[in-house]
C-alpha cells in the first residue's frame, strides 16, 4: 500500500508509530528469540481493531504466535500496510482469532462491539510469541514485557475516545496484571489507584497518568484461562451495571 499524503493527521501519528515499533522490534528480535515460534513469520501487533474510535480498550499480555499461522498474512508489509490492516481487524469479511471471542461476548454485556469500532485492543507487548505457560525462560519473557511496555503506553494516548480500559489475566505466573501495572507504573507516569491487593481477583480502579484518567476494570481470569475462560464473561456480569454507567 502506498503512503497517502492526505491521510487525517491521528491515521498519520499512528502509522509513525506502528513504523516505529517494527524497526524497534526487528533491531531487538535476537534478545528474545527464546520467546519466538521458529520459523515462523510474524509481525508486531500493538493493537488489534479501531484504537482512533473505540471508547472501550480491552488489554492482554502480546499477540499469540497462531495469528500468524494459516490467517492470510502477507510476506511483507510496510508501517501503512500494517497500520490498515490492524485498524479493520475486526471488520467483515475479516476473521479475528478465536482468542476474542471471550471478550466478545463480555463487551455484549456493554452493549460494546469490537466490529462497530467501539472497542479495541491493545497488548502490554507487540511481540508475536509462543505462550507464555510454555516459555522456557519465563524471566527472559517477563523483561521482554516490562521493555516493550512504554510502545504500549504510546499507543494508549493515540486512543482519543477511550472511556474504559479492561484488563485480564496475569503477566506470567508472577503477577496478575493489576499488580504488574501498578508494580511499573510510577517509573512511566501512571499510577494504579486505588493500589491491588494481592491476589485480587475482580475489581475496578482508576488509571491516572497525566492527561488521561479511566477507569480500569481488572478480572484475574483472561481468554486465555484453560477451562476457566467463561469466568471473565461471569466477572464482567457481576459489575455489568456499573460497567455501563461508566460509559453513558
Amino acid at each position: 500500500m502506498s503512503e497517502n499524503p492526505a491521510m487525517e493527521p491521528s491515521r498519520t501519528v499512528l502509522v509513525d508509530r506502528v513504523r516505529a515499533v517494527m524497526e524497534g522490534v526487528a533491531r531487538t528480535k535476537s534478545q528474545y528469540s527464546g520467546n519466538l515460534k521458529p520459523r515462523l513469520n510474524t509481525f508486531p501487533i500493538p493493537f488489534f481493531g479501531n484504537i482512533l474510535t473505540a471508547k472501550v480498550l480491552t488489554i492482554g499480555v502480546n499477540p499469540s504466535s497462531g495469528e500468524f499461522i494459516d490467517r492470510n498474512w502477507p510476506v511483507e508489509m510496510d508501517g501503512q500496510s500494517l497500520t490498515e490492516r490492524l485498524l479493520s481487524y475486526f471488520q467483515p469479511p475479516s476473521n479475528p482469532h478465536p482468542w476474542f471471542s471471550r471478550w466478545k461476548q463480555a463487551l455484549a454485556l456493554l452493549d460494546i462491539d469490537y466490529a462497530r469500532g467501539e472497542a479495541a485492543h491493545l497488548d502490554l507487548s507487540p511481540r508475536a510469541t509462543i505462550s507464555m505457560g510454555s516459555a522456557p525462560d519465563t524471566g527472559l519473557f517477563l523483561r521482554m514485557v516490562v521493555s516493550d511496555l512504554p510502545w504500549f503506553l504510546e499507543f494508549l494516548r493515540e486512543c482519543p475516545h477511550a472511556r474504559l480500559l479492561m484488563a485480564a489475566g496475569t503477566v506470567t505466573r508472577e503477577w496478575y496484571m493489576n499488580e504488574f501495572l501498578d508494580r511499573h507504573g510510577r517509573q512511566h507516569q501512571f499510577e494504579i489507584h486505588p493500589p491491588p491487593q494481592p491476589f485480587e481477583r475482580c475489581n475496578i480502579y482508576e488509571w491516572r497518568s497525566p492527561g488521561k484518567c479511566l477507569p480500569l476494570f481488572f478480572s484475574s481470569v483472561s481468554p486465555s484461562s484453560w477451562g476457566k475462560s467463561h469466568v471473565l464473561v461471569e466477572n464482567v456480569r457481576a459489575h455489568q451495571s456499573r460497567l455501563r454507567a461508566l460509559l453513558e
